[in-house]
């Protein structure tokens, strides 16, 4: 072997992505947390998976993950009886911890784990049909203000490229694939479709598709052994809501309360990290830079779907 493979041999085996032992099979000592993309997620998901013995499974249906079942649609709607064998497989071996590797290790920090928290922005839609079928994974749910996410979903689409499905385009592409016209919006079908086909920026079609992402979770959420968690209440007071999601889990989240400021490994803009900005300009700065007219069309698009009353105006 020659010695720069001896070296990178070297490091695989060192780091926590294949040196990690994580022997408890039991999905019960798995969380799920769920959320739409730029949300919050990541940070949420760092601070349960904090402690020592507590393993982050980070986006294990994102389509660069290997346990991605091959016919999987993100965002697509499931009754909590169906029927789905491949996707029942999957997430079986996901939860009982059964997957590792570069990209679902890439944020874990724990050599030894005890827990799971497995962190996943694809299935938002899923949450009844996933408590159902594992009634012992609580499951914390995160959102956050559909102007927020519109905004920086905007901005990360000039910078990386792998965001590039977005705005418009977007909305169409989860409208047609979520099942959710069928299902819970069967009877706001005709309003939704229309209000899609009159979409005119993405800005538009990114609030339609948090609306698509959200409604499932909001006006249906599965019951007992769901939490959801608004975005806003963590920067308001980080501190109660770690504790409040540490007593619900049961996860050790000490060492995530010592780092409730620390910005997360997705904050690519680094906006946490910036000097001088205070946790109320993170939970409204948006509202200085966005348009108020669009502001207003974000609303109207948002009572489209009867989400009103979960967005602050």
């Amino acid at each position: 072997m020659r010695p720069g493979s001896a070296v990178r041999a070297l490091r695989r085996l060192v780091s926590p992505t294949y040196l990690r032992v994580d022997p408890v099979r039991d999905p019960a000592r798995s969380v799920l947390l769920l959320g739409s993309p730029r949300s919050g997620t990541t940070k949420l998901a760092e601070v349960l998976a904090s402690a020592r013995t507590t393993r982050l499974v980070f986006e294990p249906m994102q389509p660069r993950s290997p346990y991605r079942p091959r016919r999987f649609v993100a965002g697509r709607y499931r009754p909590p009886d169906a029927e789905d064998p491949e996707l029942l497989a999957a997430w079986q071996r996901i939860l009982a911890g059964r997957v590792r590797g570069s990209w679902v290790d890439a944020r874990n920090r724990s050599r030894i784990s005890t827990h799971r928290v497995v962190k996943c922005v694809a299935a938002n839609n899923l949450a009844s049909w996933l408590r159902h079928h594992f009634p012992a994974t609580p499951i914390v749910y995160v959102y956050r203000h559909p102007v927020a996410v519109a905004r920086s979903l905007a901005t990360l689409r000039r910078t990386r490229a792998e965001w590039a499905l977005g705005g418009v385009e977007g909305a169409e592409w989860v409208l047609r694939r979520s099942g959710l016209l069928d299902g819970p919006l069967a009877d706001r079908a005709d309003d939704v479709r229309r209000l899609v086909g009159s979409l005119t920026t993405d800005f538009e079609g990114d609030v339609v598709r948090w609306c698509l992402h959200n409604a499932c979770p909001l006006t249906q959420p599965p019951g007992s052994g769901f939490l959801t968690v608004r975005h806003e209440d963590f920067l308001d007071d980080p501190e109660a809501m770690i504790d409040r999601m540490g007593r619900f889990t049961g996860l050790d989240v000490r060492r995530g309360r010592r780092e409730a400021d620390r910005p997360s490994s997705t904050d690519w803009t680094r906006s946490a990290a910036d000097g001088g900005v205070t946790r109320t300009d993170r939970r409204e700065g948006w509202r200085q830079r966005v348009d108020p007219r669009d502001q207003a069309t974000a609303m109207e698009i948002v009572r489209v779907f009867g989400l009103e009353q979960y967005v602050d105006p």
